[in-house]
């Protein structure tokens, strides 16, 4: 997007959008996921939700990623290759499936109660935040990686 707005529009906007991604963009997408982390880690280890112990839990794997990054540039490149494969298996899944055409179906709990389906719900759009956020380090390799000198050495 940078080198975008250097070439059509002029250096000085290109420079006011990257002084806003430094700023604004990149440390908020940094925080919801590593709340988001915070907030998963507690359902899973059935611990109740509580806002200050999630933004906890998500403050201490921001660091432990910041560290991972700062002691070892080639360990946090491996870990973003993979967990970009990782990111990429259920799109693989479903698209075989969509290839085979298998009709997945699945059966809640005897529990759970039915519920009235409603047509003319958007509750469905809650899912396209997280979706968003989930891919966003994908756009900003692509703006960084035409500044890195030597991108071998540094993501190998």
């Amino acid at each position: 997007m940078i080198g975008y707005f250097e070439e059509f529009f002029s250096p000085k906007i290109a420079s006011g959008f990257a002084w806003f991604q430094v700023f604004m963009y990149l440390p908020a997408i940094n925080v919801v996921v590593t709340w988001v982390a915070g907030v998963y880690t507690l359902q899973i280890l059935g611990i109740p939700y509580e806002l200050e112990f999630a933004t906890f839990v998500g403050t201490v794997y921001l660091m432990l990623i910041f560290a991972l990054n700062f002691v070892s540039m080639a360990f946090g490149g491996v870990f973003q290759r993979l967990s970009t494969i990782i990111k990429l298996v259920p799109f693989l899944l479903i698209s075989i499936l969509a290839i085979l055409n298998i009709q997945v179906e699945p059966t809640a709990p005897n529990i759970m109660k039915d519920s009235e389906v409603s047509r003319n719900s958007f509750t469905w759009l809650a899912a396209l935040a997280p979706m968003a956020f989930s891919y966003e380090g994908w756009t900003v390799i692509l703006n960084i990686s035409p500044d890195i000198k030597n991108r071998e050495k540094m993501f190998h």
